[in-house]
C-alpha cells in the first residue's frame, strides 16, 4: 500500500518539473498574466465532471463541495503566488524556499493527525533539505530585489504545506477524483471572468512580435496543462490516501532533481557539479527517511471510506 503512495507522488513530481520548465515559457511568449496562466492550469481539471456524471456520482457530489473548498482556496492561492515569485523574482527562489514546506508539513501533521517521526526520519528529513539547499546553491541569489516576490515564496509555501495536509483530512469524506475535480472546477470558476476577457483580446487582437494566440495552440496549452498539472495533482491526492502529507511533502524534494534530468536530456541547461551532489544527498535522506519509517502500515483512506460506505449491521436489519 505505502509503495502505492511512493510511486504516485514520485510520479507527480516528476510531471510537475515540465510545469517549472515551461511556465516561463508561455509567460514570456504570450504574456498572460498571473491570474490569467492560473486559469489556464485549472480550467483542465473541468473535463474531469463528464466522467463523474457518467459513473452517477455528480448526484453525491453537493454534500463533499464543502470538504474541497479549503484545499480549492489553499492549492489556488499557493500556485498563484508561486508563479508570481517565479516570473517577477529569482526562478530558483520558489524551489529554495520549498525546501522547508516537510518541515512545515510534519508540524501541522503533528497537530492535526498525531503523526510522530523517530529520530531517524528526522534525520533523513534533515539531510534531504540540506541536499536541496546544496543543489540550489550554484544559482540562488539570496536577494532578489523584489521583496514582493520573496514574500509571494514564502507564503506559496505555507499554502502548499497548510494544502497537503487539509487535503488529506479531506480524502477521510470524499475520494480523489471528486476532490481534484472539485478543486479545478472551484479555482476555475473563480478567476474565468479575468482569464477568459484576457484570452478573448490577444486571440482576437495579436501584436506584433509575439507569436499568434490561435485557437489550436490555446488547445495545446490546455492539453499540456492538463498533462503537468491536473495529472500530477490528481497522483498527488491518490497518493495522499496511501502516505502521510509528511512523506508525500519529503518526496516532492525530487522535483527540482526531475527538471534537472530532464533539462540536462534536452541539453537546454548545464548541470553543475553543486547540483549532482545535492541530488545524492537528497536522495540519500529520502531513502533513510523511508527504511527507518515504521513497518506496521494503517489501513489507505480508500478502504477506510468503503468501511464507512458500508451499511451499518442495524440499517441492514431493518430494510429487512
Amino acid at each position: 500500500m505505502r509503495t502505492s503512495g511512493v510511486l504516485l507522488v514520485t510520479m507527480c513530481a516528476a510531471l510537475y518539473a515540465l510545469t517549472t520548465a515551461m511556465s516561463k515559457l508561455f509567460f514570456s511568449v504570450y504574456e498572460f498574466s498571473i491570474l490569467t496562466y492560473s486559469f489556464i492550469a485549472a480550467a483542465p481539471g473541468v473535463t474531469i465532471l463528464p466522467f463523474k456524471v457518467a459513473d452517477g456520482s455528480i448526484k453525491r457530489i453537493k454534500p463533499f463541495i464543502k470538504w474541497a473548498l479549503a484545499p480549492a482556496f489553499l492549492f489556488g492561492s499557493a500556485r498563484i503566488l508561486f508563479y508570481y515569485a517565479v516570473n517577477y523574482g529569482s526562478p530558483s527562489l520558489p524551489a529554495v524556499v520549498n525546501s522547508f514546506s516537510p518541515i512545515m508539513v510534519a508540524v501541522l501533521s503533528f497537530f492535526v493527525f498525531a503523526e510522530r517521526l523517530n529520530r531517524h526520519q528526522i534525520a533523513g528529513m534533515v539531510v534531504a533539505i540540506l541536499g536541496m539547499l546544496i543543489f540550489h546553491a550554484s544559482n540562488f541569489q539570496t536577494n532578489t530585489g523584489n521583496l514582493l516576490a520573496e514574500a509571494a515564496a514564502v507564503l506559496s509555501m505555507l499554502g502548499f504545506s497548510v494544502n497537503n495536509v487539509a487535503t488529506k483530512k479531506a480524502l477521510e469524506n470524499v475520494d480523489e477524483a471528486t476532490l481534484t475535480t472539485l478543486i479545478f472546477t472551484i479555482s476555475s470558476a473563480v478567476l474565468a471572468p479575468v482569464a477568459i476577457s484576457e484570452l478573448a483580446a490577444k486571440i482576437s487582437f495579436p501584436f506584433m512580435g509575439r507569436a499568434p494566440l490561435t485557437p489550436i495552440i490555446l488547445a495545446g496549452i490546455f492539453l499540456f496543462a492538463f498533462l503537468t498539472v491536473i495529472l500530477p495533482t490528481y497522483l498527488l491526492i491518490d497518493g495522499l490516501n496511501y502516505v502521510s502529507p509528511t512523506t508525500a511533502g519529503l518526496l516532492l524534494l525530487s522535483q527540482p532533481i526531475f527538471t534537472m534530468i530532464f533539462a540536462s536530456a534536452l541539453r537546454v541547461e548545464y548541470v553543475a557539479p553543486l547540483q549532482v551532489i545535492g541530488a545524492i544527498i537528497t536522495i540519500l535522506g529520502i531513502a533513510i527517511f523511508r527504511i527507518k519509517a515504521p513497518e506496521k502500515e494503517e489501513p489507505s483512506l480508500k478502504e477506510l471510506r468503503k468501511e464507512k460506505e458500508k451499511p451499518s449491521p442495524k440499517n441492514s436489519s431493518k430494510q429487512q
